[in-house]
């Protein structure tokens, strides 16, 4: 965590980070919304990890809001500049770790995603905070360039 946090101390890392990471394919998204078992356009999705929002904004076309979340500071700063006037009114950024999502209900997120930031998380308490967010129906979205894994035992506890 705090090696990660001390990676983005400055505007130029987080400008250069948002200007070189790739984009991810509209059928990843697409996806996500399918394997969701909610009546409806879904409401609510949250970013864990979103760095400078790139995805995020991409779920923003797919979700009422849509909360970013990272503990860096320049990142969100970053991604709250480039917002549009209609993604500022959908999509909020807030200071924050995997740990402690900041929702307002128990059970009220449509999506809890994480794209190329879970290998930072603290995965038995970032699955903790999932369980406690996520309405019934809802998705957890992990995904990662290819080098990222986790396993979860039977009973949906982290086995590692």
């Amino acid at each position: 965590y705090n090696i990660m946090t001390s990676l983005f101390k400055s505007s130029v890392q987080s400008k250069n980070y948002a200007k070189f990471r790739p984009n991810y394919p509209a059928s990843l998204f697409e996806k996500i919304v399918s394997s969701l078992e909610c009546e409806g356009k879904p409401q609510l999705a949250v970013d864990v990890g979103c760095g400078t929002g790139q995805a995020t904004v991409v779920l923003a076309n797919y979700f009422d809001r849509v909360v970013g979340v990272d503990p860096s500071e320049t990142q969100l700063e970053h991604a709250t500049t480039t917002l549009s006037r209609q993604d500022q009114e959908r999509i909020t950024y807030v200071m924050g770790r995997e740990i402690n999502l900041p929702v307002a209900a128990d059970g009220s997120v449509s999506a809890v995603a994480a794209a190329q930031a879970a290998h930072w998380f603290d995965i038995p308490r970032f699955h903790q905070e999932v369980d406690r967010v996520l309405r019934p129906g809802g998705c957890l979205a992990v995904w990662s360039y290819g080098n990222f894994q986790f396993q979860l035992s039977d009973d949906g506890n982290d086995s590692n």
